[in-house]
């Protein structure tokens, strides 16, 4: 995390979001942000469901804000260090976690037939079980074709992207390059990158798509988008969870529809 971000809705929904699916532990590397993301950070970190690490990295290195290799010759390392920081994140957890998931905040592994990642990892297991690296396919939800229901679903003081609108996908171009991401068992990889291990002791296998995907919500790249509501069945414990947690973090003191209980969030 870096730069002046204020994305609050989304960085409420995904972590919600995680919280439903099972997650143990977020992990985010804190380089910098806005000040109402600092509150909702705070606010997770307070309920032990979130664990900062400051990564203060462009003080001592000359660092690149974008995520391609920058060939200046005075950029000392590439995009905040964000290996650095994925490598760090697997090694901190390797004996925490039976697994790490390594993606960005705007980016949800969803489980098309699971309703957890615990589920859907255990199915997996019993069919590959000689595997260290889990590939999951990247489907972009573009942010600004948006459906227009959920439009009231929660406060309009919080700025930031409502997911549950995005549910209009683009379809994969053959012959390019398309993105994915990882689950990762941390105890069997030596080396990560992006988008791929480049040391492991056991086998990668690249997740179906019929088992799950990653939900992600960049701009746009082409004209055609076919509608898939499946983050959408979430709506209900997902809008409960991020309202509570709004309020927990002084960001909105209602939800649209009345008063804001603050009953427990869903556990992870």
């Amino acid at each position: 995390m870096f730069g002046n971000q204020n994305n609050v809705l989304q960085y409420v929904q995904a972590i919600e979001m995680y919280r439903l699916l099972g997650a143990q532990k977020v992990v985010v590397y804190k380089n910098g942000c806005s000040k109402a993301i600092c509150q909702v950070l705070d606010y997770y970190v307070s309920i032990g469901v979130l664990e900062i690490i400051p990564w203060p990295i462009d003080k001592y290195l000359r660092t690149s804000n974008v995520w391609h290799q920058n060939m200046n010759r005075e950029i000392q390392i590439g995009y905040y260090g964000q290996l650095s920081s994925l490598n760090d994140c697997m090694y901190r957890n390797m004996y925490k976690s039976r697994y790490v998931t390594l993606n960005d905040m705007d980016e949800i592994i969803l489980p098309r037939h699971h309703k957890t990642w615990d589920e859907m990892m255990k199915d997996v297991e019993n069919v590959y079980p000689n595997t260290a690296v889990y590939l999951i396919k990247h489907y972009h939800y573009p942010n600004n074709i948006t459906d227009p229901h959920f439009q009231t679903a929660f406060p309009k003081n919080i700025p930031g992207t409502n997911i549950l609108q995005l549910i209009h996908y683009e379809q994969k171009k053959p012959n390019v390059f398309n993105n994915k991401k990882m689950i990762v068992n941390p105890r069997e990889v030596i080396q990560l990158s992006v988008h791929s291990a480049y040391g492991r002791i056991r086998e990668q296998f690249f997740l179906p798509d019929y088992i799950g995907q990653i939900y992600g919500t960049p701009p746009p790249t082409s004209r055609e988008f076919p509608p898939d509501r499946h983050v959408t069945a979430a709506d209900l414990s997902l809008g409960e969870g991020c309202l509570a947690a709004s309020s927990e973090a002084g960001l909105a003191s209602v939800s649209a529809g009345g008063p804001l209980t603050t009953k427990p969030l869903v556990s992870g």
